[in-house]
Formats: C-alpha cells, structure tokens, sequence
C-alpha cells in the first residue's frame, strides 16, 4: 500500500481526493472546498498530464489536436461542428477539450428502507480530442469528482462547483506547461459540452426540473401546450445568451423556465445555451421508441397480423448473433401493450437490439403499406441518421423533415395522444448535429456503464461512512493502474483469441491471402478463432457492414474461416456503427473503397505468427 500512495502522490491523483467530513452545516462553508490553492492543482494538473502524455501508448496526434476537423464536409466528431470551428478559442491548436457528464447513482439496495440515504452524484470526463472508438474504452472515462445528492439539494451547486470553476478557469487561462519527450508546451483545458440525463442537466443549468412545467424545454422556450403539437423546431423560439439574461433578471421560473444561474456559466468560453449536447439515450431508447413500438405492435396485433406469443416466439427465437448476447430482448407481455406509457421492460441496450432487428422479425407477417408499419419505418429511419457515426450537413436537413413526418403522422394514427417532451427533444437534434457534429457521440450511454465499478465496489466494501471519499480513492487506483500498464488512450487495442498454425497453402482463398500478406505460399500462419478490435469481436463466418453505395445500398463482407481475412478496423469500424457513410438512400456520395487490411494483418501477423513445431 506504500508503493501505491507514493505513485497517487507522485502523480498528483491523491490531490483531487478531498474528504467532507464533519456536519452538513460545513459543506456550503468555503474552506471546505478550498483545501489547497491554485498553484498546487496547476502543479499536480500538469505532473498527471505530463504522465499521460509521456506513455508511450498514447499518441502525440491525438492530444496535439490533429485529430483535425474534417476536410470533405461531412461530420465526424465534436471538432467539425459549427459551435467549435467559430469558436476561435476552441479551434485552435493544443486546447484540451473536455465532455463532462453529470447523474446521480445509487450505491445502495435502490429497494431498502436506506434508499437515497447514500446517493451519490457523479461528474466524470472525456477528452474530446481523442477519437470517439478510443474515447467510448470505459478506462478513457475519468472520475472528475463526487458529491452527496442531497447536498445538492439541500445547498445548490454552486458550492460543489466553486473549486471546479475555478481550477478550470485557470486551465483556461494560464493553461499547462507540458515536457515529455513525445510533447512539450502550453496546453489550455476547456469544457467542451456537458451531457447526462435530462433531469441531470436541467437540475445543474438551473432550468425547470419538471416536464409538466410550463416551459419544459432548455433549448426553446416553446410553451407546453406548443410541444406537445410542433413538429418543426422553432428558429426564433430557440433560446439565446440575451433572452437567457433577461429571464433570469425576471426570476419567474413559471413564465421563463428558468430557475437560477448555473454556476458553469462563470466557466471561460462556457455557457449553458451553447450547450447543444442531447440526451439520446433516454431520449429515444428510453422514452420514443419504447412508447411508440407497444403502441404500433398493439395496434398490428389487433388487426390480427400475429399474436402476442407469435411475437414473443419470434424475438426469443430470432439469432441476434454473438455480439448481441448480452442485449437480447425481453419478451413483451401484454400488460405493457395495454398500457404503453409505463415501464419500457427493456433496458437501453435491449432497446437498441430491438430496434435494431424488429423490421427483419416481423416483415414477413405485415404488409407493407400498413400505416403503423409506415409509422415504424420512418422512426427507424430516424434513429439511422441519429446513431449514425459520420454524417453530412444534408443528413441533417434530411433528418428535419422525417422528424416532421414522423410527428404528423404519430399524432394522425392516435389523435387521443400528445407529442411526449422526448418527441420534442428529438426537433432540435438536426441543429444540434449541425453545432457538435453527430450526437452518438455524446450520448450518456457509455457514461452510465461507469457507474457499474463504484456501484461493485460500494456493495464489496461494505461501509457507508464517507463512502465518496473511499469510491474516489479506488477510482484513482484504478486510473493509476491503467497509467502503469500503458492502458489510457492506447493507440491500438487488438486481443487474438485461441488458434493453431497452419500452411498458407492449406487454406481457402490462400492467394488472397499471398497477396494482401505478402506471406509465402508454403509459409505459416496462425488462424485465430476470434479476433477483438476496440472491444468489438470478429468470428468466422460473421457478416459486417462495411459500407454503402452511391444509393444508398449496405455491402456487406462475410468473414471465412481466417482472421487475416478481415477487413481493417477503420473500414469495418463497430458493427453497431452504419459506417463512413452516412445512412439515408436519397444521397447520393461516393464513398471511397475500403482498403485491404494490410495494416491490422501486419500487427495480427507480428503478435501471434510463429512456425509450426513440427517443421522445426
């Protein structure tokens, strides 16, 4: 344990451990949050950078911003979006760009009677210049700080922020001096955007925390009544620096949607209307999608298409494949159908699996030209170009007007119902892609897996008291291990499973494999059974995506038997990801072919290649 507290506090992670202990009435006090001075988090902000940098699995491209703004147009990440390239602050080389997020977590049963007494709110980080397949790694996820989530309620967050703003305003401002051997020079850390649930962002931006309230939304100022008919965003309704202002000097939380100043707007080059990050996650896979498929479903059985058990026979039935094993949708009891306002009975995951695949389980079963169905497919198509990784300035346009459809013609099928606040989110989602680049990006989804480790490691300690100061010390143990094993921003991240070493010449398609290789005809090589590529895992005789053409039609690649026959990670990408391309059939880009994958065989053929003992 010696060894350890010497490595926290060499590093500079012991610093940003702090301990609340003592009465509540001690919490809002400033000392409290005041327990060392600026000079020595700079100090200690610099030493925990400049070992981040000085890894040797990190690269220098990635923090030395060349992970440059896209040069065809289309929108790849935070840095191509408008908010960022007009910013001239944000765009310029060697600023550090951080997405926060923000959500409360329970470390306790969520059904005992001690149920909120231990509730924790957490802020943790990402590092927008690293590209998103690194950035999703959970060990990319930093713990940025902890806090009580009835202190929050009781005191504001002012004065659990009070340090941060001022730590970073400095960042901003005086920024770091950085010497490694790979980086030397002044690096400025700034926030980026701030993402979290709903509820999470509106509770911390001062807006109103109710959705029944008279002005719901943080991005507009449409009324409730006006949300809940809208189909098209509202341009001169959307919310600005000024008209944010003066609601705030009129302090009518009623007539505004405005509650109090959030403390990060006293953040440099920070404000909360420039803030475009959605919540798409409980937004659509939460919220949209669960309501709407029990409605539709219920509505194709009732015209007598199949039944509930047809349905339920087909979803438990239907291969989802390997990688979906862990997502496999529930069965749907009809008690949901009869009231689709309740619990979705799918988490987010199963949800997006769902969707996923629902078209290909009952297509057969429902004519096309049903208006449900039609219902179904365009939200689909919707949830094609808000999860797509890579979209262009026309996909948001695109995306507008099926939202528009998508709206009208939920309202015409159920007259009885009202567009939902998560209906309305989904209207500025085309702007807000336009401002920070495709929103998949920031979805909370990777955030929330995060609270699993301090969730484990709550139930394994057994001990509430203080129970922040114990979940922030092993979070940074755990930060100092990655650190050590060269595990933080890896470059490249490739894991070979189990396999044997054959002759070239013995396998299918061997002169393919002679000449994407270069490897001799009567050589070795090892074939591996799977391969991982940033986590994502490729079998044999699996199907992937690899990318679209000029209409707009998937081509896919079939994996055979060897793992050298794969295609290279940056063609391939997630097999969630709907490639380079972006998704909607009415465009009509050229997309360049995709390389052979002599770049990811090299590394496969350098880790695990070897000859064959026999021949020895």
């Amino acid at each position: 344990m010696e060894f350890v507290a010497d490595k926290l506090s060499e590093w500079g992670l012991d610093k940003f451990i702090k301990n609340f202990e003592g009465n509540e009435d001690e919490i809002a006090d400033e000392q409290v949050w005041d327990n060392f001075g600026q000079e020595e988090v700079e100090e200690h902000a610099a030493a925990l950078l400049s070992k981040l940098l000085a890894s040797s699995s990190v690269p220098k491209s990635h923090i030395a911003n060349d992970h440059s703004p896209s040069s065809d147009g289309l929108l790849r990440d935070f840095q191509d979006g408008a908010y960022c390239k007009q910013n001239a602050f944000l765009s310029s080389p060697n600023v550090i760009k951080l997405i926060m997020y923000i959500d409360d977590f329970e470390v306790s049963n969520p059904l005992s009677p001690k149920a909120g007494t231990h509730k924790l709110g957490a802020v943790y980080m990402s590092i927008a210049n690293v590209p998103p397949k690194y950035r999703s790694a959970l060990r990319n996820i930093f713990l940025l700080m902890l806090f009580n989530a009835s202190d929050a309620k009781m005191y504001g967050y002012e004065p659990i922020f009070r340090q941060f703003v001022q730590d970073i305003n400095a960042l901003a401002s005086d920024g770091l001096d950085v010497h490694t051997p790979i980086f030397n020079g002044n690096v400025k850390v700034v926030i980026g955007q701030v993402v979290g649930d709903n509820l999470g962002l509106h509770a911390l931006f001062g807006f109103a925390e109710g959705f029944t309230a008279d002005f719901p939304c943080r991005t507009c100022k449409m009324s409730r009544e006006e949300t809940r008919s809208k189909t098209m965003e509202q341009k001169d309704m959307l919310r600005t620096i000024q008209n944010y202002v003066d609601d705030l000097a009129r302090d009518n939380l009623q007539e505004t949607g405005v509650k109090m100043k959030c403390p990060l707007n006293s953040v440099l080059h920070f404000h909360v209307i420039t803030n475009r990050a959605p919540d798409v996650m409980h937004d659509m896979f939460e919220g949209v999608c669960p309501l709407e498929l029990k409605l539709i479903l219920n509505e194709l059985i009732i015209k007598k298409f199949f039944s509930i058990d047809l349905l339920n026979a087909r979803l438990l039935s239907f291969n989802y494949g390997f990688q979906e094993k862990q997502n496999k949708p529930c069965p749907i009891s009809r008690t949901s159908l009869r009231s689709p306002d309740g619990a979705a009975g799918q988490n987010a995951g199963q949800m997006v699996c769902l969707m996923t695949h629902i078209a290909l389980i009952l297509s057969d079963l429902v004519p096309e030209d049903d208006p449900h169905w039609e219902l179904l497919i365009v939200l689909l198509e919707c949830l094609d170009i808000i999860c797509s990784p890579v979209i262009g300035r026309g996909d948001t346009l695109y995306l507008e007007e099926l939202i528009r459809d998508h709206h009208t013609v939920f309202l015409q099928l159920f007259p009885e119902r009202h567009l939902k606040p998560k209906h309305h989110h989904m209207l500025h989602y085309s702007s807000a892609m336009r401002e920070i680049g495709p929103v998949i990006h920031v979805w909370a989804m990777r955030f929330e897996a995060f609270h699993n480790f301090s969730k484990r490691l709550a139930h394994i300690a057994c001990n509430f008291q203080n129970i922040g100061k114990t979940l922030a010390y092993r979070n940074q143990m755990f930060l100092l291990y990655n650190l050590m094993s060269k595990q933080v921003l890896v470059e490249r991240h490739v894991e070979i499973g189990p396999g044997e070493s054959v002759l070239v010449s013995s396998l299918q398609d061997h002169q393919v494999i002679v000449d994407c290789l270069r490897v001799p005809l009567y050589g070795d090589i090892y074939l591996a059974k799977w391969c991982k590529i940033h986590s994502t895992e490729y079998r044999p005789n699996m199907t992937v995506l690899i990318k679209k053409t000029e209409h707009g039609e998937p081509v896919f690649m079939q994996e055979t038997g060897n793992v050298d026959n794969a295609a290279p990670d940056d063609a391939v990408g997630q097999e969630q990801e709907k490639n380079d391309e972006a998704p909607s059939k009415k465009r009509g880009r050229k997309e360049p072919e995709p390389e052979v994958g002599n770049e990811l065989n090299e590394e496969i053929m350098a880790q695990r290649s070897r000859p064959d003992p026999k021949n020895e």
